[in-house]
Formats: structure tokens, sequence, C-alpha cells
């Protein structure tokens, strides 16, 4: 089972690539997640065969990848893991080409609390009208509070029965006041907030004290 079936569907159209097919209320209450939503323009960009330059013919066939085209971001590679990618029909992907979708990743951070485009897998998309401000959620144990530098980390587990095999850490930002309300190094805690994408600073709104399924 994928980790993106549990997440909360935004109201609309089904993500294409996540099986929402039950309600929020009857996902786990207590699994780890991340999950960043951006939007943007569907776009499909052609690469030169590997191993060759740009124009080459020699080599073997052009490969194609498809982007989400952000106003502020620029191009940010839509890198789905084999499970979804199997799990999209390719009509999907020829329908939307040109049109504004919201996109959903699994975040990642470095260590300075950057978003890295290329290291957050895409776990879906769906058809928007608009265009909103990005966000995130994410649930996962609270490992590390710098307040001097502004930031925190927090490390996101595997479930049972999930396709994430290793832990990994997050690093966000937030504001002090926020750092010095957060609860004691180890718990567990849901966090929401915003992607700067100037800076890509992944910053913190909200913190609240919660429950994890290994506590």
């Amino acid at each position: 089972m994928l980790e993106a079936e549990l997440l909360p569907a935004s109201s609309g159209e089904k993500p294409l690539g996540e099986g929402f097919s039950e309600g929020e209320e009857s996902r786990p209450q207590d699994w780890y997640f991340a999950r960043l939503e951006l939007w943007g323009t569907l776009e499909r960009k052609i690469l030169p065969p590997k191993g060759k330059g740009e124009g080459s013919q020699e080599g073997g066939r052009p490969r194609w990848v498809y982007v989400l085209r952000d106003p502020a971001l620029g191009e940010v590679p839509l890198r789905f893991p084999r499970e979804v990618w199997e799990r999209i029909p390719f009509w999907a992907f020829q329908r939307h080409l040109g049109r504004t979708v919201l996109a959903r990743f699994s975040p990642r951070t470095n260590a300075q609390g950057l978003w890295s485009p290329w290291h957050s897998p895409a776990l879906g998309f769906s058809r928007r009208p608009g265009v909103e401000p990005s966000r995130f959620q994410a649930r996962g144990r609270l490992v590390g509070v710098d307040r001097e530098e502004g930031r925190l980390v927090v490390e996101i587990r595997p479930n049972p029965q999930g396709v994430l095999k290793e832990p990994f850490r997050l690093t966000l930002h937030a504001a002090l006041a926020l750092l010095e309300g957060l609860p004691s190094l180890g718990s567990g805690v849901y966090l929401e907030g915003e992607l700067r994408p100037k800076s890509r600073r992944m910053v913190v709104r909200k913190a609240e004290l919660v429950p994890l399924w290994d506590d």
C-alpha cells in the first residue's frame, strides 16, 4: 500500500496516482507522513538519449519527462516512484498537459532546511481551476530544535505495510515563538506550513502534539 493512499484528499477531483478510496476519517491517525502541495502547469519535456549531447540523433530514442511549471519555482520534476507511476493511466497525462494541476510530493530537504525538488518523489496530481499558495503537512517525531538558527528537525519513519523502507528527516524553519512552544524531543508532532519559493525554505506555521503508531 502506498503511503499516499492514507493522506486526506483535497476537495474536488480525485488525485491521479493517489488511491483515496476511503475517506479521511478512516485513515490511521497515528501514521507518519509528509506531503507538499504545489500548483502549476503540467508540461512534458524532451531529453536527449542518455550519454548524448543536445540534438544528438544517435544512441537510442530521446527521453521525455513530465514537469510542473511553477511561476516562482520554474520547472519542478515529477519523479514518480514505480508503485505510483504504474497506477496513473497514460491518458491522464495527455488530458492534463498544458493545464493547471495540483501536484503532491513527499518532500525532502537538506541540512539547512532548503527544499530539494530533485529528491522529492511525486505522489500524484489532480486538476485545479485556480492557483493557491504552496502548503505542506507532516506528522513525525521531533528529533531536533535549534532556536538560534530558527530550525527544527522531524523524522518520518516507515509505516506498517507502507512502501517507505528507510526513515528520513526534514529540516524546517519556524519562528522562535513556535519553537519555544514545541513539546520535548522524541514527541510526535503534526506540522503545517508553506514553501517559500524564492528561498526554498519550508516554514512551519502550526505545530501540535500527536500520538504515533510506534509510541
